[in-house]
């Protein structure tokens, strides 16, 4: 018996979890809600909050399309926080989910009439995906509604090649199939969807998770438009500054003829492709959700193409990071967290 199976059943015994029921199984997926029926007294016998160190194993539970090495609580299953964490949250949904006007970015998508480069519409996502979270948390039943009703109208305006942004059709072309901002205003929405389908279990939310996620395999990739952060190509564009925004580089780092700040469908140019890239998250979730290989590959090109598009071997070089031998921030000449 290994030691953490040893450490799994001695926890279980000290639950009070009948010998009979004891299972040890790998970690597969998340916990449904109302699964852990309360915090700090009892615990259901049939689900068990392990702590950090035995993740890695659960008791039994249900396999989804691709097995996960941890499985999370679902916010529904945590009743009752408190302290300052629990103030937070509630003051969270109360006071900013209840009162965002959220209709009025539903508009937007409904519209879809802006071409602008810059970033407006992740706000329906990052919402979307609060509330879900939120009202599963506090029992919030008037929210939950609310979140449906949000998913709904969004879900209505998707088109049939699966964009559901706000960027007209007339503005989106083969070489740039997206808005300079769209990856990562979309990013939060694939997200919103992938999350509202594992706590509610909507058909519609992975269905249009899945055109979307469809949308990006069919117009980004090999010999079609790219996360180039800058019109510049290698050779131009290795160990090269191709904007005016940066935070560290090596001294006697050359500079483009011109520097940029929009690219064609990467987000901002400072982040050397990253603000595109970051795709590959929900991307990951996705493909684990469905198990269609195409999401797994897709996010494997984009990760291949890292160390080409931004010229600073940034992908490659995170071993270096990992060995101590390079400080994060010297892996291109602007590293920000929400892109990294």
């Amino acid at each position: 018996m290994s030691r953490r199976h040893l450490c799994l059943l001695l926890l279980s015994a000290l639950l009070g979890i009948p010998s009979a029921q004891r299972k040890v199984v790998p970690v597969h997926g998340a916990m449904a809600p109302g699964t852990v029926k309360t915090i700090g007294g009892h615990v259901d016998q049939q689900s068990v909050i392990l702590p950090a160190v035995l993740a890695p194993i659960v008791l039994a539970g249900a396999r989804p399309k691709v097995d996960r090495v941890m499985r999370s609580l679902l916010p529904g299953a945590v009743k009752g926080i408190g302290g300052f964490a629990g103030g937070r949250i509630r003051a969270h949904r109360d006071n900013y989910l209840k009162r965002f006007d959220i209709d009025r970015y539903v508009d937007m998508v409904r519209r879809r009439e802006h071409t602008e480069w810059g970033w407006i519409a992740e706000q329906n996502g990052k919402w979307m995906e609060s509330a879900v979270l939120a009202a599963a948390e506090g029992g919030d039943e008037a929210l939950g509604q609310k979140a449906r009703a949000v998913f709904a109208a969004v879900i209505a305006t998707q088109e049939p090649d699966g964009y559901v942004g706000v960027t007209p059709k007339a503005v989106r072309t083969a070489d740039k199939p997206l808005r300079g901002m769209d990856p990562y205003e979309l990013y939060f929405l694939l997200h919103a969807l992938l999350t509202a389908h594992e706590h509610w279990g909507e058909a519609p939310a992975l269905g249009a998770a899945r055109k979307l996620g469809d949308y990006f395999v069919e117009h980004v990739g090999p010999g079609k438009a790219e996360f180039w952060p800058s019109p510049y190509r290698p050779p131009e564009n290795v160990r090269t500054i191709v904007c005016e925004q940066y935070t560290w580089v090596p001294e006697g780092t050359p500079k483009a003829p011109t520097l940029h700040v929009f690219s064609q469908i990467a987000g901002h140019t400072a982040h050397y492709s990253w603000e595109g890239t970051l795709l590959i998250d929900p991307m990951l979730r996705l493909y684990q959700a469905t198990g269609d290989g195409r999401y797994l590959d897709w996010s494997r090109w984009v990760i291949e193409g890292i160390d080409r598009w931004s010229g600073w071997d940034s992908f490659s070089r995170l071993d270096l990071v990992a060995a101590g031998e390079l400080g994060v921030h010297q892996l291109q000449p602007y590293v920000h967290a929400h892109t990294f």
